[in-house]
């Protein structure tokens, strides 16, 4: 279960972050070339940014799912609760 949840959102990540790096490196050696950077490249910055929170979130929830959405933990909550009113 564990191994499970460590691994959701990896593929966004991932591919946030190839995206990140195609995007800075092409807009730095069009930089250094004395080329214009292209919006093209900002787009790609742009969209591999959002694939990479896009994967952050989802790993954030299927964190969040086990931990507190546990029915155990909701037993043990309200039973608590109870004993002390």
């Amino acid at each position: 279960m564990a191994m499970a949840n460590r691994s959701r959102g990896m593929l966004p990540r991932l591919f946030g972050v190839i995206l990140i790096m195609i995007g800075s490196l092409n807009s730095l050696l069009s930089w250094r070339g004395g080329l214009v950077v292209n919006d093209f490249y900002l787009l790609l910055i742009a969209t591999g940014l959002f694939l990479f929170a896009i994967g952050v979130i989802h790993r954030a929830q299927g964190t969040e799912d086990t931990a507190v959405g546990s029915p155990d933990a909701q037993s043990e909550y309200f039973g608590s609760e109870k004993d002390t009113l």
